[in-house]
This record gives C-alpha cells, structure tokens and sequence, in this order.
C-alpha cells in the first residue's frame, strides 16, 4: 500500500518489511524491538476494521507539516498510528510524534570541478559605449595650394568715433542774419539799498475832537417802601461835560425783622437804563413785585460816565 492510499480508520498500517533492524547494544535497539512486535496485530485490526465496515477511508499520514502522530501504550509496549485529524490518544496511551523528514545534515564538501562545455552560439551586439577619450594631436600636413577667392563678407558695424582733428582756419565772416525775437522778461534782481530821508512834508489838516475830563458820576433815588411800585435815579454830570456811557443797580435796606437785608432784590427788577435825551446824565427806573411786610426798602443807583467832547 502507497502512502498516498493511506491507511483506514485513522490508523496506520506498520507491517512493512520484516527486516529486523542492525544490531547494537543501545537504548534505541530496545526500543526498536518494542515498536516492531505489534506489527501484526496492527495489520490483522487494520483489515478486520475494513471488512466489518466496509468502507475505507485514506488518512492523512504524515500530516501537512509532514509529521507522523502515534499513540503508544506503555502496559504491553504497542503503538499505533494515527490521523491526528480525526484520531485521538485514548486513555492510558501516550501521544508520540516524530518527523517523517529528518533534519538537514551538515553541507557536503564542494565537488570537482567539470569539464569545459563547448563554445556558445554569438551573442547580440551590445550597446555602444561612450566615447573615448581624445587622442593626442598629429603633426602638422603640408601647406595646401591657395583655394578660390571667396565672396564678398557683410558689411560689418560702424567702429568708434576717431579723435578730434586739429581746429581748421577761420572762415570769412558771412552776412548779418535778420534781428532775433524778444527774449524772455528775466528774473526780478534783489532790492537795492535804502535811499537817503526826504524832506519833512507839510503839515496835514486838524485831527477828530478828543475826549477829556473823564469822570463818573454815582446817584440814589429814593427808597420805595413795602407798598412796592416804581422807583428810579437820575445821575447828572458836571456842566460842560457830556455822557458817554453809564448803568445802574438795586439796593436794599433792611426794614425791622427782616430775615435778610437782600431777599427784595429778587423781587425787583431794572426797566429802564438809558442816557438823558439831553446827552448830560443817565436815568435808571426800577419796580419792586411785592408788598409782603418783611420786604427791605429798594432804591435805585444810577451811574452817569462824564467827559469832555469838542
């Protein structure tokens, strides 16, 4: 049976060949023996199995990895193999696993070296390389014979301006040429220095009438009593002198048991603060709005500003 037939029930035919193995006093001969008695036992269950069920189903043995799975029974020294797949260990059995492929042996010392094979057929033409490096110059050829005379070359650039040359001789004066436009007005030249004074001019004519003889001019009108009304004051200045200016004010005068000597001037009011029609004083009128009992007495001052105008 082949190894890929495989072996029914999941477990492994073992009978092979019945060479007994070389003989040596070693613990693996021992073992040997003990492994190869079953052999018949494993092959008679192998076949009764078969025919009782009448199927036969091809285990995996080795598996994938290439490892051999068995179960070995230490009482009476038998193994079995198995498809560790579908088949396990029972119980008082030990599972023994070992590699179908051994480990690799050390590597082998290098062969003789053959005989030469014959010449191979040309290869393809390969790339061209780069290019060398230059070669040195050769000598010099002979001198050959003059060749045509070539075209006419193109009119090259205009050169440099040359130096100046040596200033020729006068020429003869030519005729007048007709009279120029007007130039320009030129700039204003700086101011020139101050001249000599001139001569005291005549006297001019009288100037406006001044003011003099300043003075103000202060009069009080009469008290208006708690009554209230009108009341007023007249400030008249000097003979000869005129009004320019003037104004006028309230005063109080505490009556008995008034609380403040002040409180009538919110009660009265300047109407009239004007010069004389005459032009020589100032008038002043004022009204008083109450006539509660503890008003003061209000009177008028008027001021009259007097002076001398010609």
């Amino acid at each position: 049976m082949s190894k890929d037939q495989g072996h029914a029930a999941g477990v492994a035919d073992v009978s092979g060949t019945n060479d007994r193995p070389r003989e040596k006093s070693t613990r693996g001969e021992h073992m040997t023996k003990r492994l190869i008695r079953p052999r018949v036992a494993i092959t008679t269950a192998l076949v009764a199995g078969a025919a009782l069920t009448g199927v036969v189903a091809y285990a995996q043995i080795p598996d994938s990895s290439g490892v051999i799975h068995s179960c070995y029974t230490k009482s009476t020294g038998g193994i079995r193999i198995i498809d560790a797949s579908v088949t396990s260990c029972k119980s008082g059995e030990t599972a023994l696993n070992w590699s179908q492929t051994g480990p690799q042996g050390p590597k082998g010392d290098p062969g003789a070296a053959g005989p030469a094979g014959p010449k191979g057929d040309t290869g393809a033409t390969g790339a061209t390389g780069p290019a060398g490096p230059k070669g040195d110059s050769g000598a010099t050829g002979a001198t050959g014979s003059a060749g045509p005379k070539g075209d006419t070359g193109a009119t090259g650039t205009t050169g440099p301006a040359g130096p100046k040359g040596d200033t020729g001789a006068t020429g003869a004066t030519g005729p007048a040429g007709p009279k120029g436009d007007t130039g320009a007005t030129g700039a204003t030249g700086p101011t020139g220095a101050q001249g000599e004074a001139g001569a005291t001019g005549p006297a001019g004519p009288p100037g406006p009438a001044g003011i003099s003889g300043y003075e103000i001019v202060v009069a009080v009108g009469p008290f208006v009593d708690n009554g209230g009304g009108l009341f007023g004051a007249t400030a008249l200045c000097p003979a000869g002198k005129s009004v320019i200016g003037g104004g006028a004010r309230i005063l109080a005068d505490q009556v008995s048991g008034h609380p403040n000597p002040y409180d009538d001037l919110a009660h009265s009011e300047i109407v009239w603060s004007a010069p004389r029609a005459g032009g020589d004083g100032w008038d002043a009128q004022g009204y008083e709005q109450t006539t509660t009992i503890y008003v003061a007495n209000a009177q008028m001052q008027a001021y009259a500003i007097c002076a001398n105008v010609s």
